[in-house]
């Protein structure tokens, strides 16, 4: 079994909702907000990114070092490295299925169950899963993993704290041995104790 990496991050997917609001971003420790990524820098250098569907490795475009500022190249190519490293961890955890698709790379833990309808057809017991992307991560944490996360789970071999677990839940308005359903947010990566979540939802 591979090392387990520690979730301190914050921003994930440029599919699931990019945008978000005041009241749906949450801040978990201290960060220097030089190396959070914001939205505009995320869609301006998201062109220039490309996955290798093959091997699940993040490059850059010849095209990014001539049409963007040596800051925001230098940027864009630590953000890679980042993920790559991160994707390789995920990618070498057992006991997981591995998608990789054109955006990212999914991890998810097998279950001799699929996702289960709850009692209230609004939520399912969801599952554990992380999908990197060159930008962070979007996570899904099935219900049973929410109720019992105590300082955190380890899901696709990352760590993801208990504290930033109990943040997202409160987000949706609940406790967590309340939580009536699986969730899934976004976080961003960051060598900075601290992390960034946003779009919480429910699955």
């Amino acid at each position: 079994m591979s090392a387990t990496l520690v979730v301190a991050m914050g921003m994930a997917s440029i599919s699931p909702t990019i945008a978000a609001s005041a009241e749906e971003t949450e801040m978990v420790g201290e960060t220097n907000k030089e190396q959070v990524l914001t939205e505009g820098q995320v869609l301006k250098f998201d062109q220039y990114v490309v996955l290798n569907v093959k091997t699940g490795a993040f490059s850059i475009k010849d095209d990014a070092k001539r049409e963007l500022s040596s800051t925001e190249f230098n940027l864009l190519h630590a953000k890679i490295n980042d993920a790559n490293l991160l994707t390789e961890e995920m990618i070498s955890t057992e006991n997981v299925d591995v998608t990789i698709d054109s955006q990212g790379v999914t991890i998810t833990e097998k279950s001799a169950n699929g996702p289960q309808l709850l009692k209230r057809a609004k939520y399912i017991e969801g599952k554990n899963a992380v999908k990197g992307y060159w930008w962070g991560l979007r996570v899904w944490v099935k219900k049973a993993t929410v109720h019992k996360v105590g300082n955190g789970a380890a899901i696709g071999g990352i760590w993801i704290p208990g504290p930033l677990i109990g943040k997202v839940v409160s987000t949706l308005g609940v406790v967590l041995s309340a939580c009536p359903g699986g969730i899934v947010f976004n976080s961003t990566p960051s060598p900075v104790p601290a992390s960034l979540v946003w779009g919480s939802e429910y699955q």
